[in-house]
């Protein structure tokens, strides 16, 4: 799904890109917890 690979160093950074232009906003556990991810994954 990696869509944006040449403008963003991670997956996860579009993943939380997504998120937050879907949602307009959000905290990073509520991101975690969607994404099935730690809160500390880059």
């Amino acid at each position: 799904m990696f869509i944006l690979k040449g403008i963003l160093r991670a997956e996860t950074q579009e993943k939380i890109l997504i998120y937050l232009l879907t949602r307009k906003t959000g905290y990073s556990k509520a991101i975690a917890e969607f994404y099935e991810l730690s809160p500390n994954a880059t």
